[in-house]
C-alpha cells in the first residue's frame, strides 16, 4: 500500500519511505501473517489498518509505527 501523505510504502511489517529507507514493524509488536491493509477511517493521513490472518487487526501510526492491537466484533 503507498500512504500518499506520508510518501511510503507499507508492505508485510516494512515501511518504505521515498528516499529508500526501511522500517521494520518488529514481529513481537504485530504478529501473525499479514494479509492486507487499508486507510484508517478516521486518521486516514496518520495511521493505517493491517489484518492478520490469525491475530485480527491492527492500528499502525505512519510516522512512529506504534502498533495497536485490536480485535474485530
Amino acid at each position: 500500500m503507498i500512504h500518499k501523505e506520508s510518501n511510503q510504502l507499507f508492505i508485510g511489517p516494512y515501511a518504505i519511505d521515498g528516499e529508500g529507507n526501511i522500517r521494520v514493524i518488529p514481529v513481537a509488536d504485530m504478529p501473525g501473517r499479514h494479509t492486507g491493509n487499508a486507510r484508517h477511517l478516521t486518521d486516514p493521513a496518520g495511521k493505517i489498518y493491517y489484518a492478520t490472518m490469525e491475530e485480527d487487526f491492527y492500528e499502525v501510526d505512519v510516522d512512529t509505527t506504534a502498533t495497536v492491537w485490536f480485535k474485530y466484533e
